[in-house]
């Protein structure tokens, strides 16, 4: 589970659920559990994954709240409102509100869409969207209208992120279009341009690779974060790749250290800084701990939170007093692959102050995985956010 702060300072804990339904697409829920959560005082609400469903974990009631039945959920994400759910099934994009109601698949998008290829405005109720295995570019799609392309956008779009202020996409496209029978890999070109009213204008490239994969993270602090993944290889890059900073005022670059490509695993703060999973390795049990990188200077410090644990998915309150995390232990299964589930029901949700001192275990198990597979193992994500209380 990944942990989004929205306005409450504070974190809602979910005991895991067990509900699963065959079907090709979400299905309407079965009536809501009847069991009762500890919730943390003051918090606002979570969106989580559990074996492959959609719930929410409201603090008004302290209940879990299933939203989807059919299974194979991931990467559920708030509107900037709090008042809708996306997520992807079966490479398909979904929408729900957050009471439940209005489940549905967007439709009129002309390809599947890829669990980086599409993320919500920061500031209204829109998402952008970039269909995979097409050439139309980015579309945007409202909760309730029709999806439609943005013009001005440039063909093979793989991944995109908002600016802070909604005002701009930065994402990644080739260099060119080449043919597909061309045995060298695309140079890949991470652009930024201005958004308007459904029209990308001023577009710039402000980072090119020379053979290389890149995969953009976040917008933070005037810059980009990205990663750079040598010969687009899958495997390299399961095992980690440099988080690059690039400042787009004046082309400063630094390398800040080696991360999981989980654009979920880094979290923007000020002043001019982030919060990141740090260390490499696709085994979500070694070698992972939070750091705090200074955009500003590169210095990268990392949080002295207890020995024997993995820290992962950090969240950070508004205001910044308090830093939210999913942890577990350095020692995993000896085999991974039947065993994975039972590590990740282990794990649990911790909170520390922002320089990493004062933690505080909330005791159980922190959710269910969506795993990745990758080459010869499998990597494992969670999927969470929070939106305020109202």
């Amino acid at each position: 589970m990944f942990t989004r702060w929205k306005r409450i300072p504070a974190l809602v804990f979910a005991a895991v659920l067990v509900v699963t339904l065959a079907g090709c697409g979400p299905a309407a829920p079965p009536a809501n559990p009847a069991n009762t959560q500890p919730a943390f005082p003051g918090a606002g609400e979570i969106a989580l994954v559990q074996n492959g469903n959609l719930f929410l974990l409201s603090a008004k009631d302290s209940r879990l709240h299933q939203l989807t039945a059919a299974g194979d959920v991931s990467q559920p994400g708030f509107s900037p409102d709090g008042q809708w759910l996306s997520f992807l099934t079966h490479e398909q994009l979904w929408l729900v509100r957050s009471d439940g109601s209005n489940l549905h698949q967007v439709t009129g998008l002309p390809g599947p869409v890829g669990d980086r290829s599409y993320v919500w405005s920061p500031v209204t109720d829109l998402l952008a969207v970039a269909p995979q295995g097409s050439n139309d570019g980015i579309w945007q799609v409202s909760p309730e209208g029709t999806p439609s392309p943005i013009q001005g956008a440039p063909k093979g779009v793989s991944a995109l992120t908002w600016s802070p202020d909604g005002k701009q996409l930065a994402f990644v496209a080739p260099a060119g279009q080449q043919p597909s029978t061309d045995p060298e890999p695309p140079n890949d070109v991470l652009f930024t341009a201005a958004w308007q009213d459904n029209d990308l204008t001023g577009l710039q490239q402000r980072y090119v690779s020379a053979g290389n994969g890149l995969e953009p993270a976040i917008w933070a602090s005037g810059g980009l974060l990205f990663w750079i993944d040598p010969d687009h290889s899958a495997s390299i890059a399961a095992d980690g790749l440099p988080l690059t900073y690039l400042n787009i005022q004046n082309g400063r670059i630094e390398k800040l250290g080696v991360t999981l490509a989980h654009p979920e695993w880094i979290v923007p703060a000020s002043p001019a800084s982030v919060y990141f999973v740090q260390g490499d390795g696709r085994e979500i049990w070694l070698n992972k701990g939070l750091a705090k990188a200074d955009l500003a200077t590169g210095k990268v410090t990392d949080l002295p939170l207890p020995t024997g644990s993995v820290y992962f998915s950090p969240a950070l309150s508004p205001g910044q007093k308090q830093l939210a995390f999913v942890f577990g232990s350095s020692v995993g299964p000896k085999d991974p692959e039947p065993n994975m589930q039972t590590y990740v029901q282990q794990l649990s949700l911790g909170l520390a102050k922002p320089d990493g001192t004062g933690f505080q275990a909330l005791t159980g198990p922190a959710g269910e995985s969506v795993p990745r597979s990758l080459p010869a193992t499998v990597s494992t994500s969670f999927m969470s956010g929070t939106r305020p209380c109202g």
